[in-house]
């Protein structure tokens, strides 16, 4: 993972952007952008938005 960009407004919201490359033992990889917006609930951050888009490959 490759953290792009983070922000945050105010005390209770806060996101980012990413380049992420998921994966499985068997070999499989999928390489993506990723966006995320979190919001804090009481103590805890929870995941309100997010998408994800597959990085174009050269073919």
């Amino acid at each position: 993972m490759t953290v792009l960009h983070t922000f945050s407004i105010g005390e209770q919201v806060a996101g980012g952007f990413a380049d992420v490359t998921f994966s499985d033992p068997a070999g499989w990889e999928a390489k993506v952008h990723m966006s995320l917006v979190l919001r804090r609930d009481d103590t805890d951050w929870r995941i309100r938005q997010y998408h994800v888009s597959r990085f174009a490959t050269e073919g």
